[in-house]
C-alpha cells in the first residue's frame, strides 16, 4: 500500500505543472539481429515499422544511443574506425555518421546537454570521469575528478543540475551535482544507492522533478523512481519474474518509461505507463533470439 500511496504522489508531481508535447513516439536501440554487429535500429512506440540506421558497427562494445532534445540527433559509441570506443554523431534519419572524438583512450555513454554541447564518459585521465564538449567535439571539459568510476552523466532540463552513477563508495550509487559552468562540479551528494548494492542508468523526467534508474537493492535490477526531496524511490518493476531491467528512458510526455530487460541471455525492448507500475503493466515490444537493448525515446 505505501508503494501505491508513494507512486500516487510522484505522479501528482508531474502532473503540477505539466510536460512538453512529444517530441517523437520513435524509439531507438541497439541490436545484434542483423547478424553482424551491434547496430543502431528505429521502431515506433508499438513495436513496429523497424528501420535499421547503421551497419557493419562493430559487436564488442555497445553503442548506447542518446536522442537530442528535438529528436533530430543521435549520439553513439563504436569501434567503427580504430580499436577505440569513440562518440559519433547522426541524424535520425540515417546517414553517415560523423566522429566528433580522436583519442587513444575509451569514450562512453555520451548525451545531450540543454546548451547543445555533449556530456560523455572518458577514460582519458586513466580513471573513468565525465566530460563535456561541444557538437563539434571541440573544446572537451573534464566536470568529475573521482578515483572511482563515473559514468552514465544526464543534465536535467533546465542543465541546473547533473545526475551520474558513480562507484566512489565501492558500490555504483546515484548521484547529483551543479554544474559551474567550466571544469568540476560543486554540490556533489548521493541520494540513492551505494551501500551495499548498486544504483545505475539515472534518466531524468522531461519535467526535471524525478529521476528514473536501475537498482539491484532486491538482487536483480529493477526500474525505480526517485523525487529529489530525500524520500525513499519506488520499484517499478521485479513483481513478475526475476529480470534484469536496465536503461530507462522517459517519453517526452512523461507518462511512460522504456527500458531493456534481460530474460535468460535475451535483451528485450519494453514500456511501462507510470499510471499502472505493478510490474503487470509491462509491454515488451521486441521477443525474438537476439539481443535488443538501450532503448531512447
Amino acid at each position: 500500500m505505501r508503494t501505491w500511496v508513494r507512486l500516487s504522489f510522484l505522479l501528482a508531481l508531474l502532473a503540477l505543472t505539466g510536460c512538453p508535447p512529444r517530441v517523437s513516439d520513435r524509439i531507438y536501440f541497439a541490436s545484434d539481429r542483423d547478424g553482424v554487429g551491434n547496430n543502431l535500429f528505429v521502431m515506433d512506440a508499438q513495436g513496429k515499422s523497424l528501420k535499421q540506421l547503421t551497419k557493419n558497427l562493430l559487436p564488442d562494445w555497445e553503442p548506447h544511443p542518446a536522442l537530442s532534445p528535438d529528436g533530430k540527433s543521435l549520439l553513439f559509441v563504436s569501434r567503427h574506425l580504430d580499436s577505440n570506443l569513440e562518440v559519433y554523431l547522426m541524424d535520425t534519419g540515417g546517414g553517415e555518421p560523423v566522429r566528433l572524438t580522436f583519442t587513444p583512450e575509451d569514450e562512453d555513454r555520451p548525451s545531450f546537454a540543454p546548451d547543445g554541447r555533449i556530456l560523455f564518459d572518458s577514460e582519458r585521465t586513466g580513471d573513468w570521469e565525465l566530460w563535456v564538449m561541444e557538437r563539434t567535439g571541440e573544446n572537451p571539459v573534464q566536470l568529475t575528478f573521482s578515483p572511482g568510476i563515473d559514468e552514465g552523466g544526464a543534465f536535467r532540463p533546465d542543465g541546473k543540475l547533473l545526475a551520474f552513477a558513480s562507484e566512489r563508495s565501492g558500490y555504483f550509487g546515484i548521484y547529483l551535482a551543479a554544474p559551474g559552468g567550466g571544469a568540476g562540479v560543486s554540490d556533489v551528494r548521493r541520494i540513492y544507492g551505494g551501500d551495499g548494492f548498486h544504483a545505475n542508468d539515472p534518466a531524468w523526467s522531461p519535467d526535471g522533478r524525478l529521476i528514473a534508474f536501475a537498482g539491484n537493492a532486491q538482487g536483480t535490477y529493477n526500474i525505480y523512481v526517485i523525487a529529489l526531496d530525500g524520500s525513499e524511490p519506488v520499484r517499478l518493476t521485479g513483481f513478475d519474474g526475476h529480470y534484469q531491467d536496465r536503461y530507462p528512458c522517459w517519453s517526452a510526455d512523461g507518462e511512460s518509461l522504456v527500458f531493456a530487460r534481460r530474460e535468460g541471455s535475451d535483451w528485450e525492448i519494453c514500456t511501462l505507463r507510470l499510471d499502472a507500475a505493478s510490474g503487470s503493466g509491462v509491454n515488451r515490444l521486441t521477443d525474438n533470439q537476439v539481443s535488443d537493448s538501450q532503448p531512447v525515446w
